[in-house]
C-alpha cells in the first residue's frame, strides 16, 4: 500500500490520503499492514516452490490438482513448467507418472531410529512429517523430460531430489541448451550414477575393499541414502548461462525406476541427504 504509480507525481495521488480524499501526508495513514517481497500467496503451501518466485517453475510436481484424474487427463495431460514453451517428454502421459510420495511403498516402510537415546519406529514419511499430497515423477528406463525455458540464476546450483528404490545401476543424465555459445545443443552437465555408494571402484564387489585410501569422490554422485527415502544431489551450472535463457533435461538409462522430485535451484540452507531427519540415526 502507498507505493504504487498512483502516489507519484504523475499518478496524482502524491499528498492525497487513500481513504477519504483529503491532503494529508504523502504517504498512506491507515494500518493496513504491508505484505514483504519475501511472502508466497500462492493458495496452498503444498504447490509453494522454493521461493516466492520459485527458481525453477513446477520443479516439485506440485503445482497440479488430482494429476491421475480421468477426467483431468481427458483434458490435458501436460505437467506445468514441463510441458510446452520448450518443455517436452517421451513419456506418452506425463501426468500419470505423477506419484504421491504416501504411494511409494518404501516410504512407507517402518524403520528403527534412535531419537534422544531412546528407539522408535517411524518409516521415511514420518520422519520428514508428509501429511498431504505431496507428487514426484516416476521415471523408468528410457523416459526423458525437459523442462520449459527459464533464465538461469545468477547463483546457485541445480539441485533435485531421487529416491532410488532399487539400486539396480544405470544412471541419471542431466543436460542443458541454452542462449549461449556451444550450448546451441544439449550438452551434459552431470550424471548420478545409481549404485550404492560403498567406496569401491565397483559398488557392492566385496573383493575390493571399501574406501581404502579415504573417501572416493565417485560416491559423491552415488546413492547414499536414496534407496530408503529421497536424497539431495547437487550439479554444477555453466558460468556462461547465468542469467540466460535455458532448458533442462532429465533422462533416465538403464533402472526401472526413479522418483525425481524438487528440481531447483539456489538454497537458503544446505539440504544434503535427508533433510528435516539428520538428528535420527538408522539402526
Amino acid at each position: 500500500m502507498g507505493t504504487g504509480w498512483f502516489y507519484s507525481v504523475l499518478g496524482g495521488g502524491l499528498t492525497k490520503d487513500p481513504n477519504t480524499g483529503a491532503i494529508a501526508n504523502l504517504r498512506p495513514t491507515n494500518n493496513v499492514e504491508r505484505v514483504p517481497l519475501s511472502f508466497d500467496n500462492t493458495a496452498e503451501s503444498r504447490m509453494r516452490g522454493d521461493f516466492a518466485i520459485p527458481t525453477l517453475f513446477g520443479g516439485n510436481f506440485d503445482a497440479v490438482f488430482n494429476p491421475r484424474s480421468l477426467f483431468r487427463n481427458a483434458i490435458s495431460n501436460a505437467i506445468p513448467g514441463w510441458s510446452f514453451h520448450g518443455g517436452t517428454s517421451n513419456i506418452a502421459s506425463p501426468t500419470s507418472r505423477l506419484v504421491d510420495w504416501r504411494d511409494i511403498p518404501a516410504l512407507n516402510i517402518p524403520r528403527n531410529i534412535r531419537n534422544q537415546n531412546r528407539n522408535i519406529s517411524l518409516n521415511y514419511l514420518e520422519q520428514v512429517g508428509i501429511t498431504e499430497p505431496n507428487y514426484a515423477l516416476k521415471l523408468t528406463s528410457g523416459d526423458s523430460i525437459t523442462h520449459n525455458r527459464f533464465v538461469v540464476p545468477d547463483w546457485g546450483t541445480l539441485r533435485f531430489n531421487l529416491h532410488v528404490p532399487e539400486l539396480s545401476g544405470g544412471q541419471l543424465n542431466v543436460s542443458i541448451q541454452g542462449d549461449a555459445p556451444g550450448y546451441e545443443n544439449y550438452q551434459p552437465i552431470g550424471n548420478i550414477d545409481l549404485r550404492v555408494a560403498d567406496g569401491r571402484v565397483n559398488p557392492g564387489d566385496l573383493a575390493e575393499n571399501a574406501y581404502p585410501i579415504g573417501y572416493a569422490d565417485t560416491d559423491t554422485n552415488r546413492i547414499g541414502s536414496g534407496n530408503l527415502g529421497f536424497e539431495t544431489f547437487h550439479v554444477d551450472v555453466p558460468e556462461v548461462l547465468r542469467g540466460k535463457s535455458a532448458k533442462l533435461k532429465f533422462e533416465l538409462e538403464g533402472n526401472d525406476t526413479v522418483y525425481l522430485d524438487d528440481v531447483f535451484f539456489k538454497s537458503t540452507h544446505l539440504m544434503f541427504g535427508n533433510p528435516k531427519a539428520t538428528v535420527f540415526a538408522l539402526l
